[in-house]
């Protein structure tokens, strides 16, 4: 019979998120579903669902007072 060791592994699931190359240490996903396109807005195409960034922006940081926008194009809010 073999003897097998194991090894422990710790695993978590921590996004790193950078603003101006910065890292942000306690980030995580911010949830942007609720933002709808504005049908007032020239630039949004509410009979397809899209939303220009101007629009998006605007209900973002209604929704998140702290919220940030990453270098990689992400809405991420303090945990």
């Amino acid at each position: 019979m073999t003897n097998f060791k194991y090894k422990t592994v710790a695993i978590y699931n921590d996004e790193t998120f950078y603003d101006d190359g910065k890292k942000l240490v306690g980030y995580k996903y911010a949830d942007t579903d609720f933002v709808k396109a504005n049908k007032y807005c020239s630039n949004c195409d509410h009979h397809n669902g899209y939303c220009c960034f101007d629009c998006e922006q605007h209900q973002v940081r209604l929704e998140y007072k702290k919220v940030r926008y990453t270098d990689n194009c992400e809405w991420v809010v303090p945990k």
